[in-house]
């Protein structure tokens, strides 16, 4: 991964979780540093979002949400990508 210089993606619910009654913290590791965090929540618009990636070595997606019922809910990442 340390030769891509930035990820790009869009993230949203899906369709079938858009009456989720849930709130979702999604955050982006980078080598074990919180580098970027948004709040997913029914009704939110498809957020877009991007971050320098420049010499990290790992990336971590990690969502925790206000209840244990994570799987119950569907969270997407679209159009995601890496730019070198």
């Amino acid at each position: 991964m340390g030769e891509y210089k930035k990820f790009i993606s869009t993230i949203g619910l899906l369709d079938t979780s858009k009456n989720t009654v849930l709130t979702f913290n999604v955050a982006f590791i980078l080598d074990g540093n919180s580098v970027y965090s948004t709040m997913v929540k029914a009704g939110d618009f498809p957020e877009e979002i991007s971050f320098d990636t420049a010499n990290a070595q790992k990336m971590t997606i990690r969502v925790t949400a206000d209840s244990r019922n994570l799987f119950s809910t569907d969270i997407g990442l679209f159009n995601a990508h890496f730019i070198k």
